[in-house]
């Protein structure tokens, strides 16, 4: 018996190597991909459109508690913070920079792609915003599919 524990014991030494050096790999581009693949495909038309350098800013509000988010006053606190962040620059190695020089585009000549929340439905224009009597009926109307075909549904941006 003393061999077969001997024995036993072994290979659960050796076995177990395996969830010492365990790694899990995250990196997509290492990881075992056909080169003819979608994915492949798809990171390509990316790259090749928005660079690596792309990233993404999520700005979230909340209500006071109790109280509704959807309220005209409350959208057009939204707006005012939307217009103050496009307003914003800095300088940068001697270059003034602004939301207009580092937005994302399709292409190097597009128009900045742009910003996607409850806002587009007034296309992100106070004036429009301010002349909607029922804010909250303009977005029960709307179809979101019609202000934003390829994005996440609506309930991702409420």
């Amino acid at each position: 018996p003393g061999a077969t524990i001997g024995l036993c014991l072994l290979f659960v030494v050796i076995m177990a190597q395996g969830v010492w050096l365990y790694e899990e790999e995250l990196a997509a581009d290492k990881q075992f991909t056909p080169r003819d693949s979608q994915a492949v495909n798809e990171e390509t038309w990316v790259v090749e459109r928005f660079g690596n350098n792309d990233r993404t800013v999520y700005l979230q509000v909340e209500a006071d508690e109790g109280t509704n988010m959807l309220t005209k006053a409350s959208l057009l606190y939204m707006q005012e913070m939307h217009e103050w962040l496009l307003s914003q620059s800095l300088i940068v190695d001697g270059e003034n920079v602004t939301y207009n020089v580092v937005c994302a585009r399709y292409t190097k000549d597009d128009d900045c792609k742009s910003p996607v929340s409850v806002l587009s439905f007034w296309q992100h224009n106070r004036t429009l915003l301010e002349a909607d009597p029922n804010p909250l009926s303009t977005i029960n109307s709307v179809d979101w599919r019609d202000i934003e075909p390829s994005g996440p549904p609506l309930s991702y941006y409420l």
